[in-house]
Formats: C-alpha cells, sequence, structure tokens
C-alpha cells in the first residue's frame, strides 16, 4: 500500500495567510502613520507585510486583496474576522474606501520599496474629488 496522500486546502492556507497580510498591512499603515520612514519599528512593519506578501505570491502568482461592503478578501476568498482583527480590518478598508480604491493587485516581482510610497499615498487625506484618479496620478 501506498502512504495516504494529503491534499492542503488553499481556501484554509489563503484564511491564515490572508489574515496576516491584513494584520501586518494595518501594522505597517500603523507605524508609517506615527514614525519616520527611517525608524525601525516602520521598517520591521514593511519587512513583515513584504515577506506575508511574498508567501502567498509564491504559491498563488498574485495577491488580489479585495473589499466588498465591509468584508476583505484575499484571491477570492473572504476573510474571517474576529474582534481581535477588528482595528486591522477597520484601518485597511477605511484606507482603501476613502481613495475610492476596490481592489488592489499585487503582482509577482512586487519589490519592498513600493511598499512605503503606496501606504503614505493611503493615509494622505484625499481631495474632494475623483479621489481614485488622483491616488493612480500619484
Amino acid at each position: 500500500m501506498s502512504a495516504p496522500t494529503y491534499i492542503v486546502d488553499s481556501t484554509a492556507a489563503l484564511q491564515t495567510e490572508g489574515q496576516k497580510i491584513l494584520a501586518t498591512f494595518y501594522a505597517a499603515l500603523q507605524a508609517l502613520k506615527l514614525f519616520p520612514l527611517e525608524n525601525q519599528t516602520v521598517q520591521k512593519a514593511l519587512d513583515d507585510l513584504h515577506q506575508a506578501t511574498l508567501a502567498v505570491l509564491k504559491r498563488e502568482g498574485e495577491v488580489e486583496l479585495g473589499l466588498v461592503g465591509d468584508f476583505i478578501f484575499i484571491n477570492e476568498v473572504r476573510i474571517r474576522l474576529d474582534l481581535s482583527s477588528y482595528a486591522a480590518s477597520s484601518m485597511v478598508t477605511a484606507s482603501l474606501g476613502k481613495h475610492g480604491v476596490g481592489t488592489v493587485v499585487i503582482a509577482e516581482g512586487v519589490e519592498r520599496p513600493e511598499w512605503p510610497p503606496f501606504l503614505s499615498l493611503l493615509l494622505e487625506k484625499p481631495p474632494a474629488e475623483d479621489t481614485y484618479q488622483d491616488l493612480v496620478q500619484k
């Protein structure tokens, strides 16, 4: 008899990894909000976000972070939220939503230096009109 084959449930893996991406996205936003880019806390938060994203990129080929109402999806898997992840979820959805962003696609080849400018833009106060177009231009 051959040994049993175990199939890794992609949805369960994405659920766990998606929660980590959400938490590290939040931590990086918070760190950039409070400290200058050169700060060690900011650099660690950016490293953690990049590593969490690379883990999914390696297996999936891309990371699609999407918002549908108050729900967050990573590659079409709804991320279950609990009380401990509420603050992260709220800040991420608010930061993206205020700029009119419904989906962020992170493609293979994303580099660590690309995160600070993107996250900094999300922390800026959007203009009164054409928030999404303004973000895309910047």
